[in-house]
């Protein structure tokens, strides 16, 4: 991966079409054929040679022919970027129950943060009348979404109660509530697996799948597996989530057919690479690393769809929307009661963790640093010199705040590679994939129960 294919395609001065060079990854018969990609068009076509003349000419204001009317269809804009300038915008409360874990993970990103700490109930109860508040937005969708920091279930005593609040209230605001848990699963049994049906909760398992790589990276292969069987017992069926690190990378496959063979039930499925400098002994292992995860997860994309799974990363839900931003920050409640910008960066401890929090809540209501909020939300594609020429700009947005903050220099340049291969294969494989969906959309994702 390298920066072939920076150079850029502009209309009225504005970089929104790009003709991307072909990569490795294309077939024999496609090697000197380009992608044509309109993001706001929300179109993506590949191009052949003399097609790719045509249209590098017509695009720099060289070309002598007008362009043919099947490509000014596949330019004109349908979409817009959409940006959030007001916490109040959020719909969707991201929650840290607590920091208290009952595993070590290898690559866990809030290990320093561990403590017992956690969520206070009245801090909860702010939140979520906050969220529940119809007058604050016209949306009926509203969503709860309980991620890492710590096991959340160890903080059940109070989640749970807290849930079945939020439940009693959006029914009589009228508002439709769904809520998602991040969890390890180790601690489910079928009273736990009852009281998520009860609540509604969609449970997520944080889970290698693979028993040799669940026992070096997480530990507790056994009790996971035990936990999905009681939950799969009582008819709830979650997804799953997994890292991919250098000892699974090239396994990716072999993730699904386990999962098919142990849990044929589960179709929901996420891997994305792990973000640790210390996984890699240098740039170039870690290249070779977004080399094999990009090698593994598209052979595994074509297994889950040719066997009715769905496999999704984080990368891929940027092809829903266009962003100036990697993601639309969030309106995330720490055990400490101060809202962050990012649930990967939610406690004192965290880098970067005072530059983060714009908000807290008291027992009543949450407040807001409104012109903080608003610096945090301008770390932009706008802010980084190095977007500009860049054919992943509106999908990547900048590029992740957490990544940022986790990756060094040198690092991050090969993750920016990494983004841009990831698009071009993305493009390209739902250009060519010959496996029959319900989408066919060159640039876009069914959703996803995993975002």
């Amino acid at each position: 991966m390298n920066n072939e294919g920076m150079n850029q395609q502009t209309v009225n001065g504005r970089k929104q079409v790009f003709v991307i060079p072909p990569g490795p990854s294309f077939r024999p018969e496609h090697r000197e054929h380009h992608i044509l990609y309109a993001p706001f068009a929300a179109s993506a076509t590949l191009l052949s040679p003399e097609e790719t003349g045509l249209i590098e000419a017509w695009l720099s204001g060289t070309g002598t022919q007008d362009l043919p009317g099947e490509y000014q269809k596949l330019l004109k804009p349908v979409r817009s970027k959409k940006t959030v300038v007001s916490p109040l915008e959020y719909n969707t409360l991201s929650v840290i129950a607590g920091f208290n874990c009952n595993f070590h993970c290898s690559y866990c990103y809030s290990a320093g943060s561990r403590s017992g700490a956690e969520i206070d109930p009245g801090h909860l109860a702010a939140a979520i009348r906050h969220l529940l508040d119809a007058g604050r937005s016209p949306s009926k969708e509203r969503s709860i979404f309980v991620t890492g920091g710590g096991e959340p279930l160890l903080a059940r005593r109070v989640l749970f109660p807290a849930i079945a609040g939020a439940r009693q209230l959006a029914k009589q605001h009228s508002l439709n509530l769904s809520v998602m848990m991040m969890t390890n699963g180790a601690l489910i049994d079928g009273d736990i697996a009852r009281e998520l049906i009860a609540l509604g909760i969609h449970p997520c398992i944080s889970f290698e799948i693979l028993e040799d790589v669940q026992q070096q990276q997480r530990g507790h292969y056994r009790q996971v597996a035990e936990g999905i069987d009681c939950l799969l017992g009582a008819g709830l069926i979650p997804s799953v989530s997994a890292t991919i690190t250098p000892l699974n990378a090239g396994r990716q496959v072999e993730m699904l057919q386990q999962a098919q063979c142990r849990f044929p039930a589960i179709t929901e499925f996420s891997f994305d690479p792990v973000v640790d400098n210390s996984f890699f002994t240098s740039v170039t292992d870690l290249e070779a690393f977004y080399t094999r995860y990009l090698d593994g997860f598209f052979e595994a994309r074509r297994f889950a769809r040719e066997n009715g799974l769905h496999l999704f990363c984080s990368l891929m839900e940027r092809f829903d929307r266009l962003t100036t931003r990697y993601c639309r920050g969030q309106l995330c409640l720490t055990p400490g009661g101060s809202i962050s910008i990012c649930h990967t960066i939610a406690a004192p401890s965290d880098r970067d963790y005072e530059t983060c929090v714009y908000g807290k809540a008291d027992n009543d209501r949450l407040t807001f640093d409104t012109e903080k909020f608003t610096r945090l939300m301008n770390d932009d594609l706008y802010a980084h010199h190095e977007c500009n020429d860049c054919f992943a700009r509106w999908n990547c947005g900048g590029g992740c705040l957490m990544i940022r903050t986790r990756l060094n220099k040198a690092s991050l340049e090969a993750h920016c590679n990494f983004t841009r291969e990831f698009t071009r294969r993305f493009l390209y494989d739902n250009l060519v994939m010959t496996v029959s969906t319900e989408n066919n959309d060159p640039v876009k994702e069914p959703e996803s129960k995993m975002y």
